[in-house]
């Protein structure tokens, strides 16, 4: 780890002690970390493919260490800070979600239909478009998305106010639609 000296002193002299505790405050504290100056190395149980993966067949003791660190680090770290760590829900609605779960009310839900493939290897693929207000657009997303030949699509519509879900619903597609905006990453 290299570390500025304004970084040092607003965490503090200490960060040697628990540097994942270390590590966080920094990302708290809203300071950047830049790796793209890393010297990268491999260790004798370590190949690169073809396409420039690291491939290891098992971590070595020091890195599971490390690997625990980062755990404790987190749950401590969640703890003090609580499930969100600080961050904000940047407006999500996850108390609609949360209300329909325990109330039993799901969401307006339309069955659309699909295919079963044989370019899969027996296996079934499954469009998922989370949409709002994309009337423009939203067909030409499912025409391509029929190109692959899915068992399903299904358009999850979050607070629209357009013909979004009509024009899904139009081409067969499965609809679960939201009257509210609940915002991205909710449910």
């Amino acid at each position: 780890y290299a570390l500025t000296k304004e970084v040092v002193v607003n965490i503090g002299f200490d960060y040697i002690k628990d540097v994942v505790l270390a590590h966080m405050n920094i990302v708290n504290q809203g300071w950047r970390i830049n790796d793209q100056y890393a010297i990268k190395t491999l260790s004798r149980d370590e190949t690169l493919e073809e396409e420039g993966y690291l491939v290891k067949k098992e971590l070595s003791e020091n890195e599971r260490e490390k690997v625990g660190k980062y755990l404790i680090g987190i749950s401590k770290w969640i703890e003090k800070k609580g499930k969100r760590v600080g961050f904000t829900d940047a407006g999500k609605r996850r108390d609609i979600i949360q209300r329909l779960g325990e109330s039993k009310q799901y969401p307006s839900y339309h069955r659309g239909w699909g295919m079963h493939s044989s370019i899969y290897d027996g296996k079934q693929l499954s469009v998922i478009i989370p949409v709002q207000n994309e009337e423009e657009t939203i067909e030409q997303v499912i025409l391509e998305a029929r190109k692959i030949e899915p068992l399903e699509i299904i358009v999850v519509v979050n607070g629209s106010t357009d013909q979004t879900a009509n024009i899904a619903k139009r081409l067969g597609a499965t609809i679960i639609e939201y009257n509210e905006r609940l915002g991205h990453n909710v449910g």
